[in-house]
């Protein structure tokens, strides 16, 4: 997990990121799973059942252990939202790092997963209430994800360390 910065064609704003991949074939650093297992958790509790994620699907526990419950929901998340993602006839049960730096992305545009992540955990903060204040350096979904477990907060800490 790593903190980094997105250029949009209106401006720049923060994000959270990934070191290394998650999912199928992945690294699976434990501070990378625990943001993603956290990220889906917060998802779901800000959208609901409008998430694109059947109930059916277990909502991922934050352990930072790459498990069955966590690779099934990212599968799903893929699949659900294959439309707003970058590579949309390839579902690969993955979330790769996003490369952002001399990149401007443009909304409304197909995304990567963790990008799509970051755009829905940054709506999802306004739209349910659940977000804090964000500025140029902090996302308004960083408090909601360290509430997530307090394992997050270890996560955190050791991506300021490393960055």
């Amino acid at each position: 997990m790593k903190f980094d910065r997105i250029t949009w064609s209106y401006g720049t704003e923060p994000t959270i990121n990934l070191s290394s991949s998650v999912g199928h074939g992945g690294a699976n650093k434990w501070d990378d799973v625990i943001f993603i297992q956290a990220a889906f958790k917060l998802l779901r509790e800000a959208w609901g059942d409008t998430l694109r994620v059947s109930s059916e699907y277990d909502t991922p526990e934050v352990t930072g252990i790459m498990d069955n419950e966590t690779h099934s929901f990212l599968t799903e998340f893929q699949v659900k939202n294959r439309d707003r993602l970058l590579f949309q006839n390839f579902v690969d049960a993955r979330i790769d790092p996003a490369h952002y730096q001399g990149r401007t992305l443009r909304p409304n545009r197909p995304l990567l997963t963790i990008t799509l992540i970051h755009v829905l955990l940054t709506d999802g903060m306004v739209i349910s209430g659940l977000g804090g204040s964000s500025d140029q350096y902090t996302t308004n979904y960083e408090i909601a994800l360290k509430k997530m477990s307090p394992k997050m907060v270890t996560a955190f800490d050791m991506a300021v360390i490393n960055s």
